[in-house]
């Protein structure tokens, strides 16, 4: 059985057609996954940062090991593309009185 050129190149770029168009949705489901895992992660840090701000205020002092953490999750929820919101909480929180350690009675 002889089968020409011009059949397996179509054979060929069917095939490719095909790979190709499973890639391509599976990259597209993969892309939403991620979107969806990004929002959930900017979702939980400002939940973090929040929080943080309640219990910091009321108290109206923070360590230094307190706020380094607070603006390590404050860049990762900027860099996850945060609102002006956060900035806000934020201010408040850079303008506590920064102590060394927990005093007593804490």
């Amino acid at each position: 059985m002889y089968i020409s050129g011009y059949a397996i190149g179509g054979i060929a770029m069917t095939f490719m057609t095909a790979f190709f168009g499973i890639v391509i949705t599976m990259l597209r489901a993969e892309w939403k996954r991620f979107k969806v895992l990004k929002k959930a992660q900017a979702a939980l840090t400002r939940d973090r940062i929040v929080r943080a701000h309640e219990r910091l205020t009321v108290r109206m002092r923070v360590t230094h090991a307190e706020l380094r953490a607070i603006e390590e999750l404050y860049g990762a929820y900027a860099d996850l593309g945060g609102n002006g919101y956060i900035e806000d909480l934020m201010k408040d929180i850079r303008a506590l009185e920064i102590i060394n350690t927990y005093q007593e009675g804490e």
